[in-house]
């Protein structure tokens, strides 16, 4: 910025515009940026005939380009309902065929397969229709029609197996075992399965009958023919987590932190007996603690702690006892882990040992700076 005179943030996407199409343009083709700072190139003149926009901004993209000599491509956030819908509009702007629209961009950020194949497949065609043929007359029964037949090709190949789970599930929450049934359209077809989220192979459990399920389920099935091979793509389906109850020691008993929690993360969600990814305390630094008073003194020999999962993060704590919140006996030592973290936790056994109070230190969070407990949970020494 420095060397180009260029003073103040905004003043160097300009030559950034024009630096990255003279680039493109040297190797014969043409650059296609988003438009609207500070996350593209401002609307200048400058830049028209060197580049596309994609033009999502609310009130400076569509039809403001267009009076500069932009070629655009609609990007909507803010479209109007199927039909109404087309090439032409979005963001509060209506084009028409006279103005130079490329064509239609329905973005994705940060999708799973599971989102891609449930939610932004089944929407393609239909933006696709009102994209290349904006004036089609749309009929009435579109979407129980067209659409419904649409949808079905598409799960065939993008969604082969279809899942079904019965017991008592709240929000795929649930604590008691339930039925897991698969199922397809596509005949002559094994189905071979997953429960932690990996890819199926020929070597994965063969679907039969349905089966019982008590732990945390991310299931992944896929199709194989007679020869070994797979048609289709692997279907993804929904978290469903199991949460694991269990009155303990530290259920419901005070508890202080040595930090402020994060937003609704309370000290309080550690010790309410469930062990669920979406109750948990949370502080946003390391090293840090979490407190438990039990109230009155117990003997201890064992303390499971259930720092928060995902498979690849690890958490590095140690384990303190004390009988009057002054004077603290270390009785766990997991300042040198580095095995993920699971819905299991870690079970810490040690020699019996008087304590009122459980202090649980947690010193590293692999991932980034804060600490993070779902539960900590500690029995009497026996039982």
């Amino acid at each position: 910025m420095k060397e180009h005179n260029l003073t103040g943030e905004s003043t160097i996407w300009l030559p950034y515009g024009q630096n990255a199409a003279r680039i493109v343009k040297k190797h014969g083709k043409k650059a296609i940026m988003w438009d609207g700072r500070p996350l593209g190139v401002p609307l200048d003149r400058e830049l028209a005939k060197d580049i596309i926009l994609y033009a999502w901004f609310p009130g400076a993209g569509g039809r403001v380009a267009q009076n500069m000599g932009y070629t655009t491509i609609t990007v909507p956030w803010d479209s109007p309902p199927f039909p109404e819908f087309s090439m032409f509009t979005g963001n509060g702007d209506v084009l028409t065929p006279k103005d130079k629209v490329l064509g239609h961009c329905r973005p994705m950020w940060e999708m799973d397969q599971v989102a891609l194949a449930l939610n932004y497949l089944p929407g393609a065609p239909e933006r696709q229709e009102r994209t290349w043929g904006p004036d089609n007359v749309i009929e009435e029964d579109y979407h129980q029609n067209r659409m419904a037949r649409q949808n079905a090709r598409l799960f065939m190949i993008a969604r082969p197996v279809s899942f079904r789970y019965e017991g008592a599930i709240k929000d795929r929450l649930f604590s008691d075992p339930i039925t897991v049934s698969m199922s397809t359209v596509v005949p002559g077809m094994q189905i071979r399965y997953r429960l932690d989220g990996k890819e199926p192979t020929l070597e994965s459990p063969l679907y039969e009958k349905p089966f019982k399920v008590a732990e945390s389920l991310r299931i992944r099935a896929a199709l194989f023919d007679k020869d070994g091979k797979r048609p289709g793509n692997t279907t993804v389906g929904d978290g469903y987590q199991y949460v694991n109850r269990q009155t303990n020691l530290t259920t419901g008993k005070p508890v202080t932190a040595s930090h402020p929690y994060q937003r609704e993360d309370k000290p309080e969600m550690a010790v309410d007996g469930e062990v669920r990814l979406d109750r948990y305390w949370a502080c946003g630094t390391t090293p840090s603690w979490l407190q438990i008073d039990l109230q009155s003194v117990h003997t201890l020999d064992r303390v499971r702690v259930f720092p928060f999962w995902d498979d690849v993060r690890y958490y590095q704590y140690t384990i303190e006892l004390s009988t009057d919140g002054k004077a603290w006996k270390k009785v766990a030592d997991a300042s040198g882990n580095t095995e993920p973290e699971s819905e299991k936790g870690r079970l810490h056994k040690f020699d019996p040992a008087p304590a009122r109070y459980i202090r649980v230190n947690m010193l590293k969070n692999s991932d980034n700076y804060a600490a993070h407990l779902v539960e900590v949970w500690a029995w009497e020494a026996g039982k």
